[in-house]
Formats: C-alpha cells, sequence, structure tokens
C-alpha cells in the first residue's frame, strides 16, 4: 500500500512514522524485526513462527543494550529486579544484600544492617 503511494517505509523513518505517529523507537523496532524476517528466510521459507521471531529479536536487542551500556556500565540483579549502577565502584555481595533490605523495606539504617546480618560496625558502615 505504501508503494502506491509513493513511501518506501525503510528507507526512512521520516515521512510515513511521524504520520502514523510513531517514535523512533518503534520505527527501528519495525526495521530490526523485518531484518530478521528477511535473515530467516532461507531457513523457513518466508513463514517465521512469531515466537521465534520474538525470540531472535529479543536475542538481537539483549546485544545491542550491553554494547550501548559499554564499558563500566553493566545490568546487575538485586531481587527481582534488575538495575545499572552508576557508581565509580564496583557493587559487591554486600552492597546487594543492602539494596535487598532497601528494596523490601523502602529505607535502612546501619543499626538495622548490623542487626538484620549480625555485621560489626565497620562492615556495615563500609558497605
Amino acid at each position: 500500500m505504501s508503494a502506491k503511494i509513493g513511501l518506501i517505509p525503510l528507507a526512512s523513518n521520516k515521512g510515513w512514522a511521524e504520520l502514523l505517529g510513531i517514535g523512533d523507537f518503534y520505527y527501528e523496532l519495525g526495521v530490526q524485526n523485518v531484518d530478521i524476517c528477511m535473515a530467516t528466510r532461507s531457513l523457513n521459507g518466508g513463514l517465521i513462527n512469531l515466537q521465534e521471531l520474538c525470540t531472535l529479536l529479543c536475542q538481537r536487542r539483549k546485544a545491542a543494550r550491553d554494547s550501548i551500556l559499554g564499558s563500566g556500565f553493566e545490568v546487575i540483579s538485586v531481587g527481582k529486579k534488575k538495575l545499572v549502577p552508576s557508581v565509580p565502584t564496583k557493587l559487591n555481595k554486600d552492597h546487594n544484600e543492602i539494596l535487598e533490605l532497601v528494596q523490601a523495606q523502602g529505607y535502612v539504617t546501619v543499626e538495622e544492617v548490623e542487626r538484620r546480618f549480625s555485621w560489626p560496625f565497620g562492615r556495615a558502615t563500609n558497605a
């Protein structure tokens, strides 16, 4: 349909994307889907299972996300949440335990850390 009105959908994210009210994120997502479909065409005859497409897209986007973070940044798991620390220090096990406590309660005190983890004052304040 877009070819009939003179638009080449993948040539630019201007035009049809703005016309439809979608931003760059959705444009890029669409391009990635089309890339995967075209790359797997010889393997699946041009019909890809939607679940397989989603899996391949997630793998591609994960690799891109990891490279976007660059050096010095990483995704860490704290409880059920994934976080990107932006402090100039490597978070250790003590830090993660305190973050999990903060996540559960919303706050933490040195005394609470000492009591909860049976840590001496020095360890609690250093963490």
